[in-house]
């Protein structure tokens, strides 16, 4: 079965939030397995946010 993943904003929003106010928490609960699209998108938007 393929499932596909969607980009979803409010996520990419609320991760980053999560990551400045409670960094430790956020890499702690952080999902060790499930391949590298979502982190190089978010990677991705995060970048984009410095470059404007």
């Amino acid at each position: 079965m393929n499932e596909q993943a969607t980009f979803d904003i409010n996520q990419v929003i609320a991760q980053a939030r999560e990551i400045i106010t409670n960094p430790v928490g956020y890499f702690q609960h952080m999902p060790k397995s499930g391949g590298y699209a979502n982190p190089v998108i978010f990677v991705a938007v995060m970048g984009r946010q410095w470059v404007w």
